[in-house]
């Protein structure tokens, strides 16, 4: 099995974030694309070591927030989705047959 350096790791995700396709990478480097996808993981992991852990924490606060926020908004759109469907029931009962809209 052929081992490949980090740089060439790197190359290779920095060609894939330029547009080429991941096929195109895997051609050239003679990788299945599972290969190509664990370089990636292993990527992002290292990224994630050499975040300060107090602006990984402000990173997490920010995601947390952002979760509640999207928790928030589901919750909104199901409400007015169910008063929209209250409101057309109404309608349809309220007005005579052929003048619904």
């Amino acid at each position: 099995m052929r081992q490949f350096s980090r740089e060439q790791k790197q190359q290779a995700l920095a060609e894939r974030e330029a547009g080429l396709s991941l096929n195109e990478i895997c051609q050239k480097y003679r990788i299945s694309r599972k290969t190509f996808l664990k370089w990636k993981e292993e990527e992002r992991l290292a990224n994630l070591e050499r975040v300060p852990k107090a602006e990984y924490d402000a990173l997490w606060l920010q995601h947390q927030v952002l979760r509640q926020q999207y928790r928030e908004l589901k919750e909104n759109i199901a409400i007015a989705t169910a008063q929209l469907e209250a409101r057309r029931e109404l309608l349809a009962r309220l007005l005579p047959k052929g003048e619904e809209q």
